[in-house]
Parts: structure tokens; sequence; C-alpha cells
């Protein structure tokens, strides 16, 4: 069952469906939440699903003193379920020692924790140390609700919708994020907000601009001077006044730009050049025309025009594509059959019937849809919950739903009644197998030292 699922049974079961003073982050955190209840009772009851093992080369080991040594633990430990060591060609017990027995050399190796490392004591140091535990609950992935614009165009209409960008900033007291469209309407710019609910037309064009990008307080575009010479223009903007732009090139012949780290990136008749973001310092990047250059740390891809190819630090990767976008960690390209694919290593399919992705900001990318729906939708991933007891969903689910509730100020006690059911029968499926003949004793052995 997905991360989405489970928090639309949660608004349902809550009565509370569309409701927005829920947000994304009371979403998030109240499953987050939710999962490490879920994730820690199952990991104390000694369920060996979420199990993991690794292998400890000794050689590592850093030496404390006579017969004690630290060794390196895996990052990702939550709990430990058993340590190992090799001894004579094959694995046994390690047992955890007392206290009281730290100054002595034991005949066999014995653990405790010390801080993020295993200290060991041992005569003789085993020459491998297995160590199968727990990792840390992984916090799930939620994908935001998307956003829809445009609506008061009407969709016969909307091909005269030529670009588009989305971005949020947050308001002037810093207490929630507002979100902005701006795109380019029969060639005029508008700028709409679904937080404040407005739309305003912020510049009538006198000649076509296109690609238009929000950054750091300016819009971009690119525009004919109506002489037929192109270039790049940008203006300061409030989200309210009429824009008033100036050219900051003057090559004339601008197709496309794009803006990376603080530096234009702009293909100019058969090259590309690098600019400063008031257009000074123009300098030679590659002798081929690009499209939507984008960067991941310190690689540079981009959509090279002669082939239509992605490209990675002047690299074709043999992918076509429309456009290509970051987030800063993946890929996110269009491609000819109205595909989104997320990419880095492995390419998933994002989102089917999408012919234009303009930008992605604040983990959403604004698109227009094969529909002609003008939309800002999430990039998050939706996280599936695999493990396989339905009833760790269902508490999921009524748990969301109480703290949904509770945020209303309304009556739990229904929700809450049912809640404890299901935890009642989720421990009953954990004891699953309890019927079956295995004679518990204590983890640690008891010892005449103890």
């Amino acid at each position: 069952m997905t991360a989405s699922e489970i928090i639309n049974r949660a608004r349902s079961l809550s009565d509370l469906p569309n409701a927005t003073f829920i947000d994304h982050d009371d979403e998030v955190n109240s499953l987050w939440e939710s999962w490490k209840d879920i994730y820690s009772k199952i990991t104390d009851s000694s369920d060996d699903y979420f199990l993991n093992s690794v292998i400890i080369d000794t050689s590592t080991a850093v030496s404390l003193g006579e017969n004690e040594y630290s060794i390196t633990l895996p990052a990702d430990i939550y709990k430990i379920r058993f340590i190992n060591y090799k001894e004579s060609g094959r694995w046994t017990n390690m047992n955890k020692f007392n206290t009281n027995n730290r100054n002595r050399a034991p005949f066999a190796p014995q653990y405790r924790f010390r801080g993020d490392k295993l200290w060991v004591t041992a005569g003789t140091m085993p020459p491998q140390i297995r160590i199968d535990y727990y990792p840390a609950p992984v916090k799930p992935s939620l994908p935001d609700a998307s956003l829809v614009y445009a609506l008061t165009i009407p969709v016969y209409n909307r091909p005269l919708i030529t670009s588009t960008c989305y971005f949020s900033v947050r308001d002037n007291n810093l207490t929630k994020n507002i979100d902005y469209l701006v795109y380019i309407y029969n060639d005029d710019i508008f700028l709409q907000s679904t937080t404040l609910g407005t739309t305003v037309s912020l510049y009538t064009a006198a000649t076509a601009p296109h690609s238009i990008v929000y950054n750091l307080g300016f819009f971009y575009w690119v525009a004919d001077d109506g002489t037929g010479n192109m270039n790049i223009y940008r203006a300061p903007t409030n989200f309210t006044a009429v824009l008033v732009p100036a050219a900051i090139t003057s090559t004339n012949n601008i197709t496309n730009f794009s803006i990376v780290g603080g530096v234009i990136f702009a293909t100019a008749g058969g090259s590309t050049v690098t600019m400063n973001l008031d257009g000074s310092s123009v300098a030679p990047y590659a002798a081929v025309d690009t499209k939507d250059v984008v960067a991941i740390g310190t690689d540079i891809y981009y959509i090279n025009l002669l082939d239509n190819e992605i490209y990675l630090n002047g690299v074709s990767l043999n992918i076509s594509a429309l456009s290509l976008k970051t987030d800063g960690v993946y890929l996110y390209y269009l491609d000819s059959a109205s595909v989104l694919h997320k990419y880095l290593v492995d390419d998933e399919i994002l989102y089917l019937n999408v012919d234009y992705i303009g930008n992605i900001s604040s983990n959403m990318a604004s698109v227009i849809r094969s529909n002609l729906d003008i939309e800002a939708v999430s990039i998050l991933e939706d996280t599936d919950f695999v493990y396989p007891l339905n009833e760790a969903n269902e508490i999921m689910a009524y748990q969301c739903a109480i703290d949904f509730r509770r945020k209303q100020a309304g009556d739990v006690s229904a929700l809450f009644g049912r809640l404890t059911e299901i935890w009642d029968r989720f421990f009953d499926v954990l004891r699953r197998d309890e019927g079956l003949p295995e004679r518990r004793i204590s983890e640690v052995p008891y010892t005449w030292m103890y």
C-alpha cells in the first residue's frame, strides 16, 4: 500500500478529505511517526523481516589496550539482533560481557557498545565478526498534491500558453510558502497563485516572448526586439507590478538559455556561451547548439540540438529527449511519447501524458498535460509499504486520521477505539509462529560471573 493511499484513507476516516489546514508536512510527519511506532514494535518482537547482515574484517579493529578493541559499526544500525565471530571456519555466538569483566581477558571474544563502536574483549581476536542488525527506519516519501492553474482559460485556448515556470517564496511573515506559476499566454505574461487566489497580468508584450524563468527576484525570457533580433530580457518583480524589462544581451541571435548556479548558458548561432546574470562576461562554452543545460554537483548535462540526445560533460548518454530538467539530485527528461522520466542511474517513468515541462522547483515540476491541463506536479516518490502485515497499513491510516481530527479539535474516541483493536490484531499476527516448537532462552547466558 502506498503512502498516498494510506493518507487518502486517513483523510476519509477523519471526514477531512479536502481540508486545507492539513498540509503536506502534517501528512508526512504523521505518517512518519506512525511508521516509527510500527517499526519499533516489529523489531522489538525479534521478527527477522528487516534483518540486515554485515561481515567485518577485524584487521580494521583499533586496539584500545591489552585484549580490547574498537570496531566501527555500519552507519545505518538501529538495533543489534545477533553478533557472531568466526572460529575454526564456523560462526559462533558472541556474548555480551558484564561491565565487571571489562578488564579480564576472556577465553572467547565478547562485546559491548561504546558510542557508535563495537567494544570487543578477546584473548585472541577472531578474523571476522558478523553483525545481524535492524537498520534505522527510513522516512517515507509522500507526493504533494498537484496544483492546477489557468482554469479560467478555455481548453481550446490553452495551446496559446507557450511557457510556464513554477516557484514558491516565503510570505512577508515567514509563516508559509506562496506558490506561483508564471506563464506566457497569447504572448502576454501572467502570474497566478493558488495560495493567494490571484492572477496578475504582468506584461503585455509587443513581440512574442518565450522560455520564461524566475530567478532571485527577476523574470528572464527570450524575445524579438521587433526587428528580428532575439535577445535575453530580464525584469525585477514584486509579483504585482507591471514588468519593465531590459535586454541583457546584444548578440541578436539567442534562441534559448538556462540559468545554472548563477550562470546563464545561452545558445547563440551554432554555439553555446556563458555569461553572468546581468549579461556580462560572455565566454564560449561549447561549439554546438545546446538546450536545457542543468548541473548535478560538478557534472553538466544538456541536450545537444544536433542529435537531440542528453550529454554529460560533452559525452552522449544515448538518451533522446525533448526537454531536460533537474532538482539537483536526479535528471527529469521528457521524451517524444509524452513520457516524463526520472533518471540518474536507473530510468523510472514518473508521469505519462506530459507534452511540456517548464522547470522543477521545491519538489514540483511545471507541466502542460496532453489534455492541456496546466499543472505543478510533485516529483516526490510515493513510498510503497511492502511489509507483509495488512494491519501495519491500517494502523498508519487510523493514527493519521486521529492526528488530523485532533488538529481540528474533533472527537477521536471512535477512531482510537478502532485503532486499539487493530493494534491487538497486529500483535496476534506478529506472533503467528509462536506455536512452533522453539524454546526461547535469554540472549545473554547467565554464568557465575553475573
